[in-house]
């Protein structure tokens, strides 16, 4: 009997051990499904470096320009950045067309002249005479009229006063005779002084007459003398254009006895963005011979200016090129203004980097890419990957890792360590807190894992 119990037990305890390995099988498999996996990665001791990047342009320190005669074919080209030497055939237009070219610049010198004979024409001012004139002798005729007609009244008086003089009051008949003389006298008076009150009409308006004369004249003036001042002008614009003319057939005259050949006056490098095979030229196109070394320039963020100093080594790359390490020369802030605005507050301030490429360096473009490399000053003793640096309200702080001992084996779980953010990088960061050069810390992870956690570490 007690041996049947014993065997009992003993089955019971092997069924146990049975049930709890595949609860702790299937308990592990679980955990594969459902717990996140995790890289986990030790703190370094080092330095910080910065990258900058960003782009700028590339000119010559000192260059001559030559500009582009409008209306000619280009054939070919030399490529922008190449390297000449004085003689060196820098444009070549085509040759049939400069012939075409300088019929039709002949062809617009000759009109650009006979405009200017034009516009000489309309300096002659229109003959004109006065109104002055005529309304002045007008005048003259209507005060000779008041004249005339005064004076007649003023004989018409003095004869009656002698004519009185000569009456003797005694004599019987002096009433009768007196009656007849002021009878013709106020007859005679009557009629000249209609004639004087005519003449002193037509003299006030003869007066006002000559003022409005005087006045249109002053307007006729002013208007010839406009006419004359824009005649002028006419006549100026006409010999520019004829002067312009002249300078275009010169210029075509002077590419025909060069073949259409544009050549290089000094050694230096061909700089041009203009000019193009293929195309014509409108006579506002500009090329370059950039003399002494090449010269990079570029605006960076002002927060750059504390981390670069001139000497640091800059890696500057133009498309299909190699790239070209040299050295930053010049660092330079100043303000600029935003555009559409006036106000003093709305000035950004830059910072301009400048570095002097080695001698007989050749480009194909103007344009360039540049990255700076700089390590930080100071050497610390735990920087991360910024993967690993996490934020929230209470401030930064990274995820390491414990093992705890559990009844179905250790489990690893995360664990918050609060640090404080010293410096950064692009990629990395300086930090301070409770992390030793053994603690890993979780750098990457599956999924979204949070503090006390269960995780597992990959492989």
């Amino acid at each position: 009997m007690k041996k049947d119990r014993k065997k009992i037990c003993q089955k019971a305890l092997i069924l146990f051990f049975v049930v709890v390995a595949v609860c702790t099988v299937v308990s592990r498999a679980a955990d594969a499904m459902t717990i996140p996996k995790v890289t986990v990665q030790q703190a370094e001791e080092g330095r910080i470096t910065y990258t900058l990047k960003g782009d700028g342009a590339i000119e010559a320190a000192a260059k001559s320009t030559y500009l582009m005669p409008g209306g000619f074919l280009v054939e070919s080209c030399m490529e922008n950045g190449t390297g000449v030497e004085a003689g060196d055939v820098l444009i070549q237009f085509q040759r049939e067309q400069l012939e075409k070219r300088r019929a039709e610049l002949e062809t617009a010198l000759e009109q650009a002249k006979l405009q200017l004979e034009q516009a000489k024409l309309g300096q002659k001012e229109d003959a004109w005479i006065p109104a002055e004139e005529e309304a002045q002798k007008a005048l003259n005729q209507a005060q000779a009229e008041y004249d005339q007609a005064a004076a007649q009244k003023q004989q018409i008086q003095e004869k009656y006063n002698q004519n009185v003089l000569a009456l003797l009051p005694e004599a019987e008949d002096y009433e009768a005779r007196k009656a007849e003389l002021d009878a013709a006298f106020q007859e005679e008076t009557a009629e000249v002084q209609g004639r004087l009150d005519a003449a002193a009409t037509g003299l006030t308006s003869a007066q006002q007459a000559l003022e409005a004369a005087k006045k249109s004249d002053d307007v006729t003036r002013q208007n010839n003398a406009k006419a004359q001042q824009a005649a002028g002008y006419t006549v100026e614009s006409a010999q520019l254009e004829v002067d312009k003319a002249e300078e275009n057939l010169r210029e075509a005259e002077e590419l025909i006895a060069q073949e259409g050949k544009i050549y290089a006056a000094e050694k230096g490098i061909f700089l041009n963005t203009a000019v193009t095979e293929g195309t014509v030229t409108t006579g506002s196109e500009f090329v370059s011979i950039g003399t002494g070394n090449l010269v990079f320039t570029a605006e960076v963020a002002k927060e750059a200016r504390e981390k670069l100093a001139e000497g640091d080594t800059i890696t500057i790359k133009v498309p299909g090129q190699e790239e070209i390490k040299t050295a930053i020369t010049q660092i330079t802030s100043g303000k600029k203004q935003e555009e559409g605005t006036q106000k003093e507050n709305t000035q950004e301030e830059t910072v301009s980097i400048k570095a002097v490429l080695p001698e007989g360096t050749e480009l194909s473009g103007e344009y360039a890419s540049f990255s700076v490399e700089k390590d930080s000053e100071e050497n610390y003793q735990t920087i991360l990957p910024l993967t690993a640096i996490r934020q929230d309200s209470k401030g930064y702080y990274c995820l390491g890792i414990r093992t705890v001992d559990t009844i179905l084996g250790e489990e690893i779980k995360a664990e918050r360590i609060n640090i404080t953010l010293l410096e950064q990088d692009d990629t990395q960061a300086a930090v301070n807190g409770a992390i030793q050069p053994d603690t890993k810390i979780i750098v990457a992870s599956e999924k979204d894992v949070l503090a006390g956690e269960r995780v597992r570490i990959k492989e």
